[in-house]
């Protein structure tokens, strides 16, 4: 498995909800690949990796999991309230 690399401090400011895109190759810092994102389509699997992402010991992922959980019950009510 390759190498967790140490976030830059320019990169620590944008550990946010909103900034976190700005991050270039999540994955090499121990976060997920942009495409998990794609996993909000289902909301269900979106929920789920949600979790797995916000039980997680790296920031990034804690961060990635919040987004994915927030998409996916906006998601969700919206396919309901329909």
């Amino acid at each position: 498995m390759a190498e967790i690399k140490e976030l830059t401090d320019e990169q620590k400011e944008n550990l946010s909800l909103f900034k976190i895109h700005k991050i270039k190759k999540p994955q090499e810092y121990g976060g997920w690949s942009p495409l998990i994102n794609m996993t909000v389509i289902i909301p269900i699997v979106g929920f789920v990796f949600g979790i797995i992402g916000l039980r997680s010991e790296n920031q990034i992922k804690k961060i990635q999991g919040q987004g994915l959980l927030i998409g996916s019950i906006a998601l969700f009510a919206y396919y309901i309230l329909k």
